[in-house]
């Protein structure tokens, strides 16, 4: 033996990568995860999203009702509903006076109905746009139930 190796076989040549079949077929497969995933976020920020309107409407219902001399009526705060994005939040008189916020921005629009509809002492409403697609969704809350009605939720 003189330590010469022997020349590698066909079969083996063909082992050391991987077929344009097998990476087209691994590519399309992290695709459908990443597009499942990236549906499951979108779906799960939305959640998020309602959930932290239906705190914001309980939040200034409760205010309203511990405020002494009765509910002020709070114009809608921003003045146009967001569409698909955060909009500013500046506060108008009524949520000044009542000392409410969602912070430096929101993605719904806030209004307080003083009286409200059929007899209510008062409505807390918002609307948003989460998707962005002009369809605005609307969430009511009575000063007489502490139960959150949808009132057209497209989300």
């Amino acid at each position: 033996m003189t330590g010469r190796r022997a020349a590698p076989t066909i079969a083996a040549m063909r082992s050391r990568g991987f077929t344009l079949l097998e990476l087209t077929t691994v590519l399309a497969i992290l695709g459908l995860l990443v597009a499942t995933g990236v549906h499951a976020y979108a779906q799960h920020l939305r959640a998020a999203y309602v959930n932290d309107v239906t705190l914001a409407l309980h939040g200034i219902a409760q205010l309203q009702r511990g405020r002494p001399g009765g509910p002020i009526p709070c114009a809608a705060t921003p003045a146009e509903v967001p569409r698909g994005g955060p909009a500013a939040w500046t506060p108008s008189p009524g949520f000044a006076d009542l000392g409410w916020s969602p912070g430096t921005h929101t993605r719904f629009q806030y209004e307080v109905l003083v009286p409200g509809p059929d007899g209510a002492a008062f409505v807390v409403r918002a609307r948003g746009d989460l998707d962005g697609d002009g369809d605005t969704s609307v969430y009511d809350l009575r000063a007489d139930s502490h139960d959150l009605k949808v009132v057209r939720a497209l989300e």
